[in-house]
């Protein structure tokens, strides 16, 4: 699948595990005394399957497989955080 079409798929499972975690991952953050920029957080939000199981998303969880093994983590990151910032 074409990377920026499968990465605005994303945007609103994204958004819904951010909600779910991102108050106590900025808490983390803060505890270590280090900074979360965007790629971070959204890194967050894709790994350990978050998609699926905080989100309860398992298309989006496929689609992120998909589009991991078609472009790799790191390009499916950034075309993401082109997209969205939540931190």
């Amino acid at each position: 699948m074409d990377l920026k079409e499968g990465a605005s798929k994303l945007v609103q499972p994204l958004l819904v595990v951010w909600n779910a975690i991102g108050h106590d991952v900025e808490a983390g953050i803060q505890a270590c005394g280090d900074e979360l920029d965007n790629e971070g957080a959204i890194e967050m939000c894709l790994d350990a399957d978050h998609l699926l199981l905080t989100g309860n998303d398992p298309e989006a969880q496929a689609l992120l497989s998909e589009l991991c093994i078609e472009h790799g983590f790191g390009s499916v990151v950034k075309e993401l955080a082109r997209r969205v910032t939540i931190a």
